[in-house]
């Protein structure tokens, strides 16, 4: 018996399979097939008392979205198999950047000279008197 949690998963995420083997006691292969066929993650996990695993493996990054296997090989002739979904993940939003212009003038320096009122004296002239 074998199982793949969570299902479907997405490249760069850790899986964990699980199950059962009729053997106990020992530490066996398990591993996860592409859609090709190809092993993309493998390792060894401990079988308990009773021949229950656990263990974890990263789908890697950059693995296309389909169905992939996961397997465990209990011993040369007992090896489970189930199918996963690989997902695309999820489109992440751009970020959102906000540009701010501020345009600063400077004040308008407006100078005002009061009136100005300049009295002249004017030399008093004699108008010369005609006799005659």
């Amino acid at each position: 018996m074998i199982s793949v949690s969570p299902n479907p998963a997405t490249a760069g995420e850790v899986v964990t399979i699980s199950g059962g083997c009729d053997r106990t006691s020992r530490e066996v292969p398990f591993g996860i097939y592409a859609p090709n066929g190809d092993t993309i993650a493998e390792g060894q996990v401990q079988l308990g008392d009773l021949g229950q695993y656990s263990g974890q493996l990263t789908i890697p990054v950059g693995s296309a979205p389909g169905t992939y296997t996961a397997w465990i090989d209990c011993d040369s002739e007992e090896e489970f198999t189930t199918n996963f979904t690989v997902v695309a993940p999820p489109l992440e939003e751009p970020p959102v950047s906000v540009t701010s212009t501020s345009t600063t003038t400077a004040p308008t320096t407006t100078s005002t000279t009061a009136p100005t009122t300049t009295t002249v004296a004017r030399a008093a002239t004699a108008t010369p008197a005609f006799t005659g």
